[in-house]
């Protein structure tokens, strides 16, 4: 009996029991599938707002890092303007306003407004507005300081009206108070108001002192006098014409402000704890803590907890142990992060931002159940629909039950071909008959399938070739490298290449000169740009151009240069160049001829001082301009254990985690510790620190190196 026959048969006989226990399997395996859909959904939805909110710390701590600059430069300006008031002659006729002018009621100078900017607390937590003056400054006077001895510094001062509402003006949403405080007692601030505490003495505020004790400008956190709010402080000290100190001149930032531009997606901002904290360490908490220095929403501490210290400073503190000393431990060395912390039952975010030591940065604290609010809804949503689709297959299942009966005589043959064909091209495919193909025209999906395993050979056929490509190039690279250094009379010579690649454009060569005797031999060290097979095959260009005439411009390596320049100029355009150090060496005079087209310079280290002197470049990188011109460097003549090192940027721009690079000064030192020992096994030292360099992190350029070291007395 044919097998369509069979299958039809087989088919109408147990259409019921295999098709129900098919369709039990499906709506099965669809429910699961629905499950782990929504289950991814929500793992990468939360990912990414997870790494939507450390970037939102990150972009705010850079916007906090631009207005501490901004603000420097501001107050450079104003101390400027100052300088320049003292200096110059006393205006005459000016007006000199005190507080009284600000403070009474019916006294108040024109121009007087209340400002919801400068809010003053009013002996409970609430803040009231404060009547201020953009038309005017305000002038005090320090207790002690009489009005008489200090009129010259008030009339000076007066002058400064127009610069101090210019600068105001173009930065209004910075500024908060401008501050001139003189050693002379006499204090100008701007926008005017009357707001001093009594007794109140600019001289002993932190930020006068620190800028008169440093001379230099100082930027702190303080909370200011007048109003009682934590603002960031930049100031700078003034001086006289003589050179002597005048005083300081400095502007306050609310840090207030920063809430202003930290824009929070509208499901989160009425949950979240913005605030802007800085980290301490002392004697009693050697790990650190983070002071609170300003905050919004601060009576809803539901998933943090503060601390007051005898000063009523404020402090981030909670009871999850393992995450916050990791938070405290990134806020010491500046990293930003995402921590979730544990607090009375509830999973909290902690997200803060990178910073300069000493300096303040964001935290933004949100419970977790907010983040995961967006994906647990599009995991609900899947679900759903899974739901509802697994239904509307069960409605179906009774009519596909009859529908299979009757489409069973017609549907075998349909089926089985199609999947014969499969079949038949995959074990071609196994074997290794990358043609093999499944022609099927079905019209369906199984033609679909076809089509899409009939891609399948081409590509890995191509793969394949491309991997034998691979392996062929590097073979043949390695081939080209010296399989060992050569011998050469006094001269002990090691070299080594490591490529961060599988094929690198790092290159070094032993040139045994023809015709001039066994005395002389060339050097090559060279650097093509870039990585990979095209870097590759350029480096095995120029050493096929560099050995054919090595002996014939073995004394004149200036045309030696200008003639690889061309050639490859002629190979490669101006898409790619090679640094080159190539070194003629004398053994029979024990010198050193060289020229170097834009290479690392070669190191001379002299045994009898420990000096290390520079082999410098001859011209500019080869293949960059035809007109490039290469002069002929030397010779030097080299004494008993003096060392040459030459190498490629790869050495001293090996970086570490923390993105440090290796420099010449470790290079240096290397030299200097182990010149005693053979080539060999500097070049080994000089990788062995550069493995231990990266602490783990990638190489990320090939590293060539080549040791020289004259020993009359060697064997």
């Amino acid at each position: 009996m044919r097998i369509r026959k069979r299958l039809s048969l087989l088919f109408i006989a147990g259409a019921l029991l295999p098709l129900t226990a098919i369709t039990v399997m499906h709506l099965t395996s669809m429910r699961q599938l629905g499950l782990e859909i929504g289950s991814y959904t929500q793992t990468i939805l939360t990912e990414n707002e997870r790494n939507f909110l450390q970037k939102t710390v990150e972009d705010y701590g850079r916007i906090l890092q631009r207005d501490k600059k901004t603000l420097e430069m501001i107050v450079q300006t104003q101390a400027r303007e100052v300088e320049r008031s003292l200096a110059g002659p006393t205006p005459p006729g000016r007006e000199i306003h005190f507080p009284q002018a600000f403070g009474q009621a019916g006294n108040r100078l024109p121009g007087s407004t209340i400002s919801y900017k400068h809010l003053q607390r009013n002996g409970t937590y609430k803040r009231e507005p404060v009547w201020v003056n953009y038309d005017h400054q305000v002038f005090y006077l320090a207790p002690g300081t009489g009005r008489q001895s200090a009129s010259e510094d008030l009339a000076r001062l007066s002058g400064l009206l127009q610069d101090l509402r210019f600068v105001y003006r173009l930065h209004p949403d910075l500024i908060y108070w401008q501050q001139t405080a003189l050693e002379s007692g006499a204090m100008s601030v701007y926008p005017g108001h009357s707001r001093f505490p009594d007794g109140y003495d600019p001289r002993q505020q932190e930020w006068y002192r620190q800028a008169k004790a440093e001379q230099s400008m100082v930027s702190m956190i303080a909370t200011e006098a007048a109003t009682g709010t934590v603002t960031q402080v930049a100031a700078l000290p003034v001086h006289r014409p003589d050179g002597s100190f005048a005083g300081v001149t400095a502007i306050h930032v609310p840090l207030t402000n920063i809430f202003q531009s930290l824009k929070l997606p509208n499901s989160w901002e009425k949950h979240a704890q913005t605030m802007l904290v800085m980290f301490e360490r002392s004697s009693q908490t050697p790990n650190g803590q983070l002071r609170i220095l300003v905050h919004e929403n601060m009576p809803d501490t539901n998933g943090w907890s503060i601390e007051r210290d005898i000063h009523g400073k404020t402090y981030l503190c909670s009871k999850d142990s393992a995450s916050f000393r990791q938070l405290l431990q990134d806020a010491s060395l500046g990293y930003s992060g995402v921590q979730q912390i544990c607090y009375k039952g509830k999973e909290m975010l902690y997200a803060y931002g990178t910073h300069e030591t000493g300096e303040p940065f964001p935290v933004i604290i949100l419970p977790y159940k907010q983040v995961l609010g967006k994906a647990a809804e599009m995991r609900s949503l899947v679900e759903d629909m899974t739901t509802s689709w697994l239904k509307l297959t069960a409605l179906a299942f009774v009519g596909a039950i009859t529908l299979s009966v009757i489409l069973a005589l017609f549907s075998a043959r349909t089926v089985i071909r199609p999947v014969m064909r499969l079949a038949g091209a995959a074990n071609g495919l196994a074997k290794g008959n990358f043609r093999a193909r499944a022609r099927i025209s079905s019209g369906d999906e199984l033609e679909e399938l076809g089509d899409i395993f009939n891609t399948m050979g081409p590509r890995l056929q191509e793969n394949e070739s491309m991997r034998h490509a691979m392996a062929v190039a590097k073979q043949t690279q390695q081939y080209l490298l010296p399989k060992q250094a050569p011998r050469l009379e006094h001269f002990d010579i090691s070299g080594i290449s490591v490529y961060s690649d599988e094929t690198g454009g790092d290159y070094y060569d032993y040139i045994e000169i023809a015709n001039a005797g066994r005395d002389k031999l060339g050097i090559a060290v060279g650097d093509v740009s870039g990585h990979g097979i095209g870097a590759a095959l350029l480096m095995a260009s120029a050493r096929g151009v560099i050995r054919s005439h090595a002996t014939r411009f073995s004394a004149n390596l200036d045309t030696l240069f200008e003639m690889l320049n061309k050639h490859l100029l002629q190979d490669t355009g101006d898409s790619q160049f090679l640094t080159l150090f190539y070194g003629v060496l004398d053994a029979s005079q024990n010198t050193l001829i060289w020229s170097s087209a834009g290479h690392d310079p070669g190191l001379w280290m002299k045994k009898r001082s420990g000096e290390i002197h520079e082999l410098p470049n001859t011209g500019m990188p080869l293949g960059i301009s035809e007109d490039a011109v290469y002069e002929q460097a030397g010779p030097i003549t080299l004494e008993a254990g003096d060392l040459i090192l030459v190498g490629t940027d790869g050495i001293r721009e090996t970086r570490n985690p923390n993105r440090e690079m290796f420099g010449e000064e470790r290079l240096h030192r290397i030299l200097q510790a182990y010149s005693h020992e053979t080539t060999r096994q500097i070049c080994d030292r000089i990788v062995q620190s550069l493995q231990s360099f990266r602490q783990g992190s990638t190489q990320e350029d090939d590293v060539t190196l080549v040791a020289i070291k004259y020993q009359p007395d060697m064997d």
